[in-house]
């Protein structure tokens, strides 16, 4: 009989304008001890030129919840930021 596994004790969604900066955001999530829950995501959202990568993640350990570092961004604000700029303005966000 196959053990089960800990219980979900925290959920979080990695969001990200770029394959590469999900992975940096991800691999970081994974190193401090999150586990992936389910598939990479990808989203066009509305008047955007990029897409948005996500990631689901858990926390199933006992222990306190390890703190992000500094380089994580607001989800919230990268998906306003792109959905309220114009295609012109959210490819100059995105490359400078």
């Amino acid at each position: 009989m196959t053990p089960t596994p800990p219980s979900v004790r925290k959920y979080t969604i990695e969001l990200a304008p770029s394959k590469d900066a999900l992975v940096r955001k991800v691999n970081e999530r994974l190193e401090m001890g999150w586990e992936l829950q389910g598939p990479l995501s990808i989203k066009y959202p509305k008047n955007a030129l990029l897409p948005m990568y996500g990631q689901a993640l858990v926390w199933r350990k006992e222990s306190e919840l390890p703190t992000a570092s500094s380089s994580s961004s607001g989800c919230l604000g990268v998906v306003l930021l792109f959905a309220f700029m114009s295609p012109a303005a959210a490819v100059a966000a995105y490359l400078f």
